[in-house]
């Protein structure tokens, strides 16, 4: 299973529509976006594509879930935008992935058994960047993004 992993868009317009071409010339089978969306209209972008997302600081009024959990591929997975640390700690340890984003920064470690992944953000990020998310492998693959599409950062270890 292929995941789209992005978060921290706040309202980059021509980057998410980078990022959702890119998604769906990989073919990914789910978007997840980890949070600060910002306007509702940015989701629309990723339209056509399967896409669960998570609450951030900056998405208030959003009817967006806080945290999201799900047995994908047999690997249990969790997401949440990683502003409220408590949640993301709990599921480390407990679940084969853990998602967050708030950092803006790429992020991909195993920690007690649970890779710990962070795409990086579209915004306010040296390097913009989105991850991809292979199931049952837990491989991760990180990618700049900038107006011009999306090219290789390289894979997790």
């Amino acid at each position: 299973m292929r995941i789209g992993l992005v978060s921290d868009t706040h309202d980059n317009e021509p980057l998410v529509r980078v990022a959702a071409a890119f998604f769906r010339e990989r073919q990914v089978d789910l978007v997840l976006h980890l949070g600060d969306v910002c306007e509702p209209e940015t989701l629309a972008l990723l339209e056509g594509l399967p896409v669960q997302a998570v609450r951030g600081n900056n998405d208030l009024g959003h009817a967006l879930p806080d945290s999201w959990q799900s047995t994908l591929a047999g690997v249990e997975v969790f997401a949440a935008h990683g502003h409220v640390p408590a949640p993301l700690r709990a599921a480390i340890g407990r679940v084969g992935v853990a998602l967050h984003g708030h950092t803006h920064k790429r992020r991909c470690e195993t920690i007690d058994g649970t890779l710990v992944v962070n795409p990086g953000a579209l915004h306010r990020a040296q390097v913009k960047s989105v991850a991809l998310l292979e199931l049952p492998a837990r491989r991760v693959d990180f990618f700049a993004v900038d107006e011009a599409g999306a090219r290789p950062m390289g894979a997790s270890p």
